[in-house]
C-alpha cells in the first residue's frame, strides 16, 4: 500500500520527476562511462605491458615507440638497423631481446614478424593448429579469428600500412597454420609469422615498386650510402633485463651514442595516464555538479510537493498515521528517485559502451560490451543515493514535525 503512495506522490507532479531523474540519469551515466573505460584502458595497459623493461626502435617520439612496439595501436618511428641493435642486445645485462618486424595487417589486425618468445611473452597457448616455421605461415589471435572467421589452412593476402585501404599483397598468400587461445592480452589482436616472412614481402617492395611507391622506411640509407635492404632491417625489439642495473644503463648508452632510442614502458604509459587524468577528472567534476543540480531538483520537487499536501498527510496523521511513517515515506520517495535516476544512468552508460564498442574494436581492439557493476560504480551508487537521502531530509524533517490541528484549521 506505501508503494502505492510513494508512486502516486512522484506523479503528482510527472515533470518535476522526470527532470529529477534525467539529471541524476546523466550525472551517472558520464560518471560510470568515464570509470569504465578508464579502468578498461589501464587494465589492458597493464595486461599488454608484461615483463617488457625497455623498448628499442627508431628515434622520435618515445610514447609512440611503446604505443607501436608493445600496444601495436600506433604507427612505428621506423625501423633500425639490424647490425646495430645487435650490438646492444648481446650486452650480459639483457636477458631476452625479442625481434619485431612489421608494416603490414590484415583487415586493420597488424601483422608482426616475431619469434616463440613473442608468444611466450604473454603466455600465447595454441588452441589448435601449429607455430609457424616457414615463410607465409600465420598464427592469429582469438579476437582475430573471431573477427575475420579465418580458420587453420585459410589464406589471405596482407595489406601494406596499417590501414584497410592500402596496397594488397596479392603476390603474398599467407596460410594459417593455427589459432591461439583468448589470452586478454594484445595477443588476441595480432597475426603472428616469422621475421623473414616481412622480409621477403618488403624485400619484393622495395625491388619491384620502389621506383613508383617508396616507403620511407623501407628507403633509410646506411652509413656508405647504399640503400638499406629489408632483411637487414627490424622495427623493434622488446627488451627483459636480468637486473635493475640494466634499467639505469642501457638506456642511456643508446640514446646518447647510438642511431636508435629506448623508452621504458612504464614511463611512457604513466605520463599518458597522467595526461588522460586531467580531462577524466574534469569531466567527472562536471557529472558530479550536474548530479548536484539534481539532487537540488528532488529538494524542490518533494518539498513543494509537500506544501501542497500538507492538509492530505494531516488527515492521514489525524486516521492514524505516526509521525514516524510519515518521515519515511517522504524519505522514500528521495530514495525511489535516487534508484531510478542510477539504474537509467547505468543503462545509458552501457548503451553508450555498446556504441564506443564500435570504434573501439576496430581501432584499439578493446571489448566494452561484458561489463558487470564495478567497485567505483557501487560507491557511484552510494553517492546517488546519499544524494537522494540529503534532498529528501529537510521535507521530511518538515512532514515529521507537521501541526495537525493548525493545518486543518488553515485549510
Amino acid at each position: 500500500m506505501i508503494f502505492k503512495i510513494i508512486f502516486r506522490n512522484l506523479l503528482y507532479k510527472p515533470l518535476g520527476t522526470v527532470l529529477s531523474i534525467l539529471l541524476l540519469m546523466f550525472g551517472v551515466g558520464i560518471i560510470s562511462m568515464l570509470l569504465t573505460l578508464y579502468k578498461q584502458a589501464e587494465d589492458k595497459f597493464d595486461n599488454d605491458l608484461k615483463d617488457i623493461d625497455l623498448v628499442i626502435g627508431a628515434k622520435g617520439s618515445p610514447l609512440q615507440l611503446v604505443l607501436s612496439a608493445v600496444y601495436h595501436i600506433d604507427a612505428p618511428t621506423g625501423n633500425i638497423l639490424r647490425s646495430d641493435a645487435e650490438k646492444i642486445i648481446h650486452n650480459p645485462l639483457i636477458k631476452q631481446a625479442i625481434p619485431l618486424a612489421y608494416g603490414d595487417s590484415y583487415k586493420t589486425y597488424p601483422i608482426i614478424g616475431t619469434d616463440s618468445a613473442f608468444l611466450k611473452l604473454y603466455g600465447g597457448v595454441l588452441q589448435q593448429g601449429n607455430l609457424f616455421t616457414k615463410t607465409l605461415e600465420a598464427v592469429v589471435g582469438s579476437n582475430v579469428a573471431a573477427s575475420t572467421a579465418l580458420k587453420e589452412n585459410d589464406t589471405f593476402f596482407g595489406t601494406h600500412g596499417m590501414g584497410a585501404k592500402g596496397h594488397v599483397h596479392k603476390e603474398f598468400q599467407y596460410k594459417v597454420v593455427g589459432i591461439l587461445k583468448p589470452t586478454n592480452t594484445v595477443l588476441d589482436n595480432l597475426v603472428l609469422t616469422n621475421v623473414a616472412t616481412v622480409w621477403a614481402i618488403h624485400n619484393h617492395h622495395h625491388h619491384d615498386e620502389g621506383k613508383e611507391d617508396k616507403d620511407d622506411d623501407d628507403e633509410k640509407k646506411a652509413g656508405s650510402g647504399d640503400t638499406v635492404k629489408p632483411e637487414n632491417e627490424l622495427t623493434a625489439f622488446l627488451i627483459k633485463f636480468r637486473s635493475p642495473m640494466g634499467l639505469m644503463m642501457i638506456p642511456r648508452i643508446i640514446n646518447e651514442t647510438t642511431n636508435m632510442q629506448a623508452a621504458s614502458p612504464v614511463l611512457e604509459i604513466n605520463r599518458l595516464f597522467d595526461l588522460l587524468g586531467v580531462g577524466i577528472k574534469t569531466m567527472q567534476a562536471v557529472a558530479f555538479a550536474i548530479m548536484l543540480i539534481s539532487g537540488l531538483s528532488v529538494f524542490i520537487s518533494l518539498y513543494g510537493r509537500l506544501q501542497e499536501r500538507k492538509y492530505e498527510l494531516a488527515l492521514a496523521r489525524s486516521m492514524g498515521s505516526s509521525r514516524l511513517r510519515l518521515f519515511a515515506m517522504v524519505l522514500a520517495e528521495g530514495i525511489t528517485l535516487s534508484l531510478a535516476g542510477f539504474l537509467a544512468g547505468i543503462l545509458l552508460s552501457r548503451f553508450g559502451l555498446l556504441l564506443l564498442d564500435k570504434f573501439a574494436a576496430g581501432k584499439f581492439h578493446i571489448d566494452l560490451r561484458k561489463q558487470g557493476l564495478s567497485k567505483e560504480e557501487g560507491w557511484l551508487f552510494l553517492v546517488t543515493l546519499g544524494i537522494g537521502l540529503a534532498a529528501a531530509l529537510i521535507p521530511a524533517v518538515k512532514a515529521f514535525r507537521l501541526n495537525i490541528s493548525k493545518t486543518l484549521a488553515n485549510d
